[in-house]
């Protein structure tokens, strides 16, 4: 067994909001990653429940579905953890599988709750030494999924002060082929624009596509109206899809897949820099308490609707006549789901 270990892991990540996402990012080499962003990360998913309350993230697959990615799980008490939990860990790693764990982020440096508060959290680990006696983990500080390390002493004690209900995780890819399914972009595209996969398939109060972005609005709406709403994670799902969505008009546009004008491009990266905004806006927001961030982000959230509306109609006729030139047939989803 080596003394060092580390795997190779995708740094340009594009969707970084929830760490499940972030998690399957991280693994992809270049055979899966430009195909996988072009296939995925469209649609916009909204639900209600009464633990989370608002829930805004993507409609997708992840680590446990995706096909290419080979999932186990391994249950551990609290009892042996010291020597037998390092030495699983490091095991796994030689396998070549990422691991993602829960803790204790009281213990884990470059985290925001660090030496301040108890959270639990998902973790992502890609390496160890032992004569450093540290892993390689990557997590979220300061809202930035970065890398840093954590010594063994320290990951026996943030695991230790964890709910165990929850496995560790053990991912990798399988080499399974995954091509561009270019029925799902298109479909993924006109369902976002139409608010297509209504609550009638899913349930009430279900939302997908633009209906998502508007119903944020209403959410913000309340915030106006002296109901504060602190959680940035729905504005920074919106800016991370706008910023997925980007990459693929200009990568489709590269492909000549689709042939747009340059201010119809120059639009696409409005909305994205725009989302930024509304992003730091709404962080202004949670210092300052002053509404007037709220209307704003509602505002430029309005004319981004409107620009969306205007502009993706031009981009589904393109996608549909690619189909059509080359004889698309292949079922929706064909390559998505173990």
């Amino acid at each position: 067994m080596s003394e060092i270990t580390i795997l190779p892991v995708n740094e340009n990540l594009i969707v970084t909001t929830y760490a499940n996402i972030a998690h399957l990012q991280s693994i992809f080499d270049n055979n899966y990653y430009d195909k996988y962003m072009l296939n995925n990360y469209i649609q916009l998913f909204y639900s209600y429940n009464e633990i989370d309350k608002h829930c805004f993230t993507f409609y997708a697959n992840t680590y446990e579905t995706c096909k290419f990615v080979e999932y186990n799980t391994y249950y551990w008490g609290f009892e042996t953890v010291d020597d037998g939990l390092i030495n699983l860990l490091i095991e796994k790693i030689e396998e070549g599988y990422y691991i993602i764990i829960e803790l204790n982020e009281l213990y884990v440096p470059n985290r925001d709750p660090y030496c301040k508060y108890h959270r639990q959290h998902a973790n992502f680990i890609y390496g160890y030494s032992k004569n450093k006696q540290i892993f390689n983990t990557k997590g979220y500080l300061d809202r930035q999924f970065i890398p840093s390390t954590i010594t063994f002493d320290e990951i026996v004690k943030a695991y230790k002060t964890i709910d165990h209900d929850l496995p560790i995780r053990f991912i990798k890819l399988n080499n399974t082929n995954y091509e561009i399914d270019w029925g799902k972009i298109t479909y993924d595209f006109e369902e976002y624009l139409n608010s297509g996969q209504s609550e009638q398939m899913h349930g009430k109060g279900v939302l997908f596509g633009i209906d998502v972005v508007s119903k944020f609005i209403g959410v913000l709406c309340n915030s106006k109206g002296g109901e504060k709403y602190n959680d940035i994670r729905p504005i920074s799902i919106i800016k991370d899809q706008k910023n997925s969505v980007l990459k693929k008009i200009y990568k489709l546009n590269d492909m000549r897949i689709i042939n747009l004008p340059d201010d119809s491009l120059n639009t696409f990266n409005d909305i994205y820099n725009t989302c930024v905004q509304c992003l730091n806006l709404h962080i202004k927001y949670n210092i300052t308490n002053d509404s007037k961030h709220i209307m704003k982000i509602i505002d430029n959230l309005e004319r981004i609707i409107e620009q969306e509306r205007s502009i993706l109609p031009a981009v589904i006729k393109q996608l549909n006549e690619h189909l059509h030139k080359i004889n698309w047939s292949k079922p929706l989803g064909f390559n998505e789901e173990k």
